[in-house]
C-alpha cells in the first residue's frame, strides 16, 4: 500500500508541476495554414527575453503570486508594503501550511501546504481593503451632497462651490480635491480637471457627477437637480452595500467556525485517537479524502472571500 501511495504522491505532483509551468510559460498552437500568414508569424514569431518576461508577469497565474502586482493594489489602499515583507509574509504561511498538512503524513505532498501562504497577504490585503472603502465611500457621499447643496447658493459657481466646502473634507479627498480645484483654476475643464479622482476611486457614479458638475458650470441651474439626485443615489447604494456586506460577515464567521470545528476535529483526531485516526486515514483512500477536506477548505475560502468583496453596485 505505501509503495502505491508513493507513486500516487510523485504522479500528483508531476500533474501540479506540468500544471503550473504550463500556466507560466503557455503553449501556442500552430496550424499549417497559419505558417503562410504573414500576419500571423509577424504576431507569433520568437519574442525576446524581455517580451517573454513581460508576457510572463501578465500571466494570470504570475498576477496573484508577483509581488510587484500585489505591492501596486496594496500602495492603492494605503498599504506601504516591501517586496521583503511580501515574501516574508508568504513564508510564513507556507510554513504553517506545509506543518500542517506533514501531520497529517501525506509525505511529498506536504511541500504543496507552502502554497497556502500566499493567501496570507490576500487575507490580510482583503481586511484592508474593505476598510479603505468603507471610509472613502463615506467621505465621497460627504462631499457628494456638500457640492450638491452648495453649488445653488454659490450662483452655480463651481469654483466658489469647492472652496467652500473643501475645508469640511478629510484626507486623502481633501488633497484630491484640492489638486482637482488648482487644475481647474489653470484653465483646464471641470470634467478634465477631476478626471484623475475619477480614475483613481473608480466608482461609475463620481464620473457621472463630475460630468454633471462640468455640465452645471456650463449651463447653469437646471443640472442641480441631477447632482443632488446623483449624490443621494450614490448614498443609497453604499446603505445597502453595507446591508448586503453585514449579511455575507455572518456568512464568513459561520464558514469559519465550520471549517475551523473540522480542522480542530481531524488535529484532535490525530493526537487523542491515534489509532482510531490512523485506522481511517492511513490507507491511500483515506488520505485522498483528507486531501480533499484540506483543500476543498482553501478553495471555499477563498470563494467566500471574492463573495464578501462583491459590489453589486459597481458591477460591470
Amino acid at each position: 500500500m505505501s509503495n502505491w501511495y508513493s507513486i500516487f504522491c510523485l504522479v500528483l505532483a508531476g500533474i501540479l508541476l506540468y500544471y503550473l509551468f504550463s500556466q507560466l510559460l503557455g503553449r501556442k498552437k500552430y496550424k499549417v495554414q497559419d505558417l503562410f500568414n504573414d500576419e500571423y508569424v509577424a504576431k507569433h514569431e520568437k519574442k525576446s527575453d524581455s517580451e517573454r518576461f513581460a508576457s510572463l508577469k501578465n500571466n494570470a497565474l504570475t498576477k496573484w503570486i508577483y509581488p510587484a502586482q500585489f505591492i501596486h493594489e496594496a500602495n492603492k489602499y494605503d498599504w506601504d508594503i516591501t517586496v521583503m515583507n511580501y515574501w516574508l509574509l508568504v513564508s510564513l504561511g507556507g510554513a504553517v501550511g506545509s506543518f500542517l498538512l506533514s501531520i497529517f503524513n501525506l509525505g511529498a505532498i506536504s511541500i504543496f501546504g507552502f502554497g497556502a501562504g500566499f493567501l496570507v497577504p490576500r487575507t490580510l490585503l482583503s481586511i484592508r481593503r474593505l476598510k479603505y472603502k468603507k471610509e472613502i465611500e463615506q467621505q465621497l457621499i460627504t462631499y457628494m451632497k456638500a457640492v450638491s447643496n452648495a453649488i445653488s447658493s454659490s450662483g452655480g459657481n463651481v469654483t466658489k462651490t469647492l472652496e467652500s466646502i473643501t475645508p469640511m473634507l478629510k484626507e486623502p479627498i481633501k488633497t484630491d480635491v484640492e489638486y482637482c480645484l488648482s487644475l481647474h483654476r489653470g484653465g483646464t475643464s471641470i470634467q478634465e480637471s477631476f478626471k484623475l479622482m475619477d480614475e483613481k476611486y473608480e466608482y461609475s457614479d463620481l464620473v457621472f457627477f463630475h460630468s454633471m458638475l462640468d455640465a452645471a458650470h456650463r449651463n447653469g441651474k437646471e443640472f442641480f437637480d441631477i447632482l443632488d439626485s446623483t449624490a443621494n443615489e450614490f448614498e443609497q447604494k453604499k446603505v445597502l452595500q453595507a446591508k448586503l456586506s453585514a449579511n455575507m460577515a455572518q456568512v464568513r464567521r459561520a464558514f469559519f467556525q465550520n471549517n475551523g470545528i473540522v480542522i480542530v476535529v481531524l488535529i484532535g483526531g490525530k493526537f487523542f485517537v491515534t489509532d482510531i485516526f490512523n485506522s481511517t486515514f492511513n490507507s491511500p483512500i483515506g488520505k485522498l479524502i483528507l486531501l480533499f477536506i484540506l483543500f476543498s477548505t482553501i478553495f471555499s475560502y477563498v470563494k467566500v472571500q471574492k463573495h464578501c468583496e462583491f459590489d453589486p453596485s459597481e458591477a460591470q
